[in-house]
C-alpha cells in the first residue's frame, strides 16, 4: 500500500464516521447519510482496487481511471454548488419574508 493510499482510506474513514455522527445528532437525514456513507465507501474501494477506475474511464470512454474520477468529481461538485445555491436563496427569500412581517407588526404597534 502507497503512501497516498493509506491517507486516503483514513481519510474515507474519518469520513464515514462523521456522516454516522451526523446522522446520530439528527443533523442530516438517512437518505443523505446513506447517500454520503455510500460515496466514501466507493473512495474506498477505488483507492483499494483502481482497477475499477479503470474499468469506469473505457465504460465512459474516457482515457484514464484518473480522468473519469476527477471528470465525475467535478461534475458533482458543480451540482453540490448547485444545490447550495438553491438552498441560499431559499433562505434569502424567507428572511425577507419574514423581516418583512416583522416590519408590518412592528408598524401596526
Amino acid at each position: 500500500m502507497t503512501a497516498i493510499q493509506f491517507f486516503l482510506i483514513l481519510f474515507f474513514i474519518f469520513a464515514v464516521v462523521k456522516v454516522g455522527l451526523r446522522f446520530k445528532d439528527k443533523e442530516i437525514k438517512f437518505f443523505n447519510a446513506l447517500l454520503w456513507t455510500g460515496l466514501w465507501l466507493a473512495g474506498i474501494l477505488v483507492v483499494l482496487r483502481p482497477g475499477l477506475a479503470v474499468w469506469l474511464a473505457k465504460f465512459l470512454g474516457v482515457g484514464r481511471g484518473v480522468d473519469a474520477v476527477i471528470y465525475l468529481a467535478i461534475a458533482g461538485l458543480f451540482f453540490l454548488i448547485f444545490r447550495v445555491w438553491v438552498r441560499i436563496e431559499k433562505i434569502e427569500k424567507n428572511l425577507t419574508r419574514l423581516v418583512r412581517q416583522n416590519a408590518l407588526t412592528d408598524k401596526n404597534k
